[in-house]
């Protein structure tokens, strides 16, 4: 014979069945602790949230006065539950029983630091995450692995159909109205933007809202990739999505051409009156000294740009071939810096005497040791032109750029960005060992294991 459920286990096994008016009878005629919770964490408002019956919330919402209650594992509180209803005023009805009670878990995180806003926007429940916006929630706040409710928005299970679609272009444009550009370009711990989320989920109409939004097209994840090289690199991905953002991209690059000839243009106005300056200032330092007059002054004519932030980490669009497997859904890039910033710092050209003109500035500059002997040799071996451009190994590892002009620094800067394509394809080769290492281990593991059940 089954145990005798008490008053208080009967009462949350009614909420799962039994209809309002039952219900309410048995609450008025047993005693009943609604703040106490049960061997779960959940008190009887909790449950009714659970089991959608907005209809009783009115009545134990005044009844309870324990609203910060939460289930003993995950920590969910009554929000998160009512956030996970698909009932349409669920949410709204227990927000306006007692606004100022449940203001103050608004933001409150799970045991995963997730909001009630972003399991109401990752269940796709527009009506909830509307009363959850209405009500104060902030749109901006990140999980523990940095996922925020705009990422909850624009990614897509497998096999959704059009109204979770639907749902999510509503909820993501609801959220672009609230976010500035921080938000909108806000990555995961894996470096995954909103983006990269949407185009894993090939949530195409959510793609062009972002892109339209101005999400930085130059994101990359911490494995290197952009939401554009994991869409090419997608089978049938969806062609209006995959243009959106080859346009995007190549508005990025136009706009860091822009900015450089910008700065080239501003290099050449300023040239000419550094050098009527400069030339004042060595006629007059002549005529203070007359054994100076039969000396050569050199005077410098350029002056080199040093960029505050660079732009997107390759210069041409990239073009991925290798099938990439779409990345892990809690996996999202390391932030690539829109062009904008920069900083001119003058300076002087060094005119070197015929002597010094035959001798390479490389050797020159690295004959005080034998190792740094070789790091020119190995530097002048993988760029040539160093030498003829007289750039030595402190001008490449930036520990003496100010005397650089704008050619030079054009060189350094076409070095630098070679060198980070060599670094990053070997980090890619990298990658890829280690992960065929561990797909190896992981069979020869399960085939262990498997012989051990069968012997």
């Amino acid at each position: 014979m089954a145990p005798k459920l008490s008053p208080q286990a009967l009462a949350h096994r009614l909420m799962t069945f039994a209809d309002e008016a039952a219900i309410t009878k048995f609450l008025a005629e047993q005693l009943v602790a609604f703040d106490e919770p049960n061997e779960q964490g959940c008190t009887l408002l909790i449950t009714a949230c659970a089991f959608d019956r907005a209809e009783l919330l009115p009545l134990l919402v005044a009844k309870t006065t324990n609203y910060a209650a939460a289930t003993h594992g995950n920590l969910n509180n009554v929000l998160h539950f009512a956030a996970l209803s698909p009932h349409p005023t669920v949410l709204s009805t227990l927000l306006a029983a007692n606004s100022a009670a449940f203001s103050r878990l608004l933001n409150t995180g799970n045991a995963n630091g997730d909001t009630p806003l972003m399991v109401a926007c990752t269940a796709k429940h527009v009506d909830g995450a509307l009363a959850l916006l209405g009500s104060g929630a902030d749109p901006m706040a990140a999980n523990r692995s940095g996922i925020t409710a705009l990422m909850c928005a624009a990614r897509l299970e497998e096999n959704e159909n059009d109204n979770t679609e639907a749902s999510s272009r509503t909820l993501v444009t609801r959220l672009l109205r609230a976010l500035d550009v921080s938000a909108l370009n806000a990555v995961n711990s894996t470096g995954q933007s909103a983006l990269h989320f949407a185009v894993q989920s090939r949530n195409t109409a959510v793609i062009l809202a972002l892109l339209t939004a101005g999400i930085n097209i130059g994101l990359r994840t911490k494995d290197g990739y952009t939401a554009l090289e994991i869409a090419q690199a997608a089978p049938y991905f969806d062609a209006d999505a995959l243009l959106a953002m080859e346009v995007a991209w190549g508005t990025l690059e136009a706009q860091l051409e822009a900015d450089l000839l910008a700065l080239a243009n501003d290099e050449i106005a300023a040239a000419p009156k550094a050098s009527k300056k400069k030339k004042k200032a060595v006629k007059k330092a002549a005529k203070a000294t007359p054994a100076a007059t039969d000396a050569k002054v050199a005077t410098p004519i350029t002056s080199s740009v040093r960029p505050a932030a660079t732009g997107p980490a390759r210069t041409n669009m990239p073009v991925t071939t290798t099938q990439l497997s779409a990345p892990a859904k809690d996996t999202a890039s390391t932030t690539m810096p829109s062009a904008g910033a920069w900083t001119t710092v003058p300076s002087k050209v060094r005119v070197a005497s015929p002597m010094q003109a035959k001798a390479s500035p490389m050797k020159a500059s690295t004959d005080d040791c034998a190792e740094c002997s070789h790091l020119g040799n190995v530097l002048q071996a993988r760029f040539p032109m160093f030498d003829e451009m007289e750039i030595t190994v402190r001008n490449f590892v930036i520990d003496d750029i100010e005397q650089l002009s704008m050619s030079q620094l054009e060189l350094l800067q076409d070095a630098h960005l070679q060198a980070y394509q060599l670094l990053n394809d070997k980090k890619m080769e990298i990658a890829r060992r280690l992960e065929g290492e561990r797909v190896q281990a992981q069979y020869e593991l399960q085939h262990q294991v498997l012989r051990r059940v069968n012997s």
